[in-house]
Formats: structure tokens, sequence, C-alpha cells
């Protein structure tokens, strides 16, 4: 099981890789605040497939309060500090991209990975060919997932 943000779900879906994290955590837990993001754009792709996810049961909404001191931040979203919050009270890893946000759970022990850690897992296990991989994250970065070429080289770079 793992706790996701948003962006790595809208991102997987748009690369057609949402399954990606079904087959790698089996269940994928979300505050009811990524849920009302994700609703934002109801007739969207990326929508209608988290919400079959939802639907069948692998995706599943949860309920989250925030306390202080998280309760207190107003330099991340709502929705990711739910994140947050949730992966603590679970014990599981978070699903993040944003670099403040992923801070933030490192000050509160929770383990927190990005959309290409997805992505990096789904190569290490053999569900996608590194060439799968390269072409997922080169259509996720068409649709606005943004991370440096930095970033992009040491993704390569990991592949292998």
């Amino acid at each position: 099981m793992i706790v996701s943000n948003t962006s790595p779900l809208i991102h997987l879906a748009k690369a057609g890789k949402l399954d990606l994290l079904r087959r790698l955590f089996k269940t994928v837990l979300i505050p009811v605040s990524v849920h009302e993001e994700l609703m934002k754009q109801p007739r969207s792709t990326e929508t209608i497939l988290i919400n079959e996810a939802i639907k069948n049961g692998w995706i599943r909404t949860s309920k989250v309060h925030l306390k202080d001191p998280l309760r207190k931040l107003s330099t991340v979203a709502k929705a990711e500090l739910e994140v947050i919050a949730l992966a603590i009270k679970e014990k599981k890893i978070a699903l993040l991209d944003d670099k403040n946000a992923v801070q933030i759970a490192e000050i509160f022990r929770v383990g927190a990975h990005g959309t290409l850690f997805v992505i990096l897992q789904a190569v290490k296990k053999r569900f996608i060919s590194k060439k799968e991989a390269i072409n997922a994250v080169n259509k996720m970065m068409e649709n606005e997932f943004y991370i440096t070429s930095d970033v992009y080289a040491l993704f390569l770079q990991l592949l292998g």
C-alpha cells in the first residue's frame, strides 16, 4: 500500500501507466482532499481512469484530520499535508512530487518518493521495459510534468 497525492495519479494516468501503482503496491490510499482535487476536472481522461480504479477498489479514499503541527503549515497545499498525515497514520510511504512536501514528509520521518520512483520500480520489477519507461516519462513531460534536465539525466542513468 502507498499513500498518493494528486499529481502522481494524474501524470501516470496521462501516460497510460496508472495501473503500475496497482501492480507495485496493490492498494493506493488517497485523502478525500486529493479526490476533491481530481473532481475539478471530472470529464478528463485521467479522472475517469482514476475513478474507475476507485470503483474497482484498488484506489481507496480516506478521511484524515490534520493535527498540529501539520495543520499550521502553509507552505504546501492541504492535500499534500493530508497525504503526509495519512502516511503517518498508516505507516506507509507517501507519493509526492512537490519538493517542499517531500521535505516536510522527511521531517516527520515519512518515506516519500515521486512519480519517477514508480516508473523506476516498474522497470526493476520488469513490469515495463526501459524503452517504455522513457516513453512514459517523455509523455508525462509533454503533459506538464516538470523535471529539470539534471533529474531527467539521473533518471536515464538509474535506468542503466
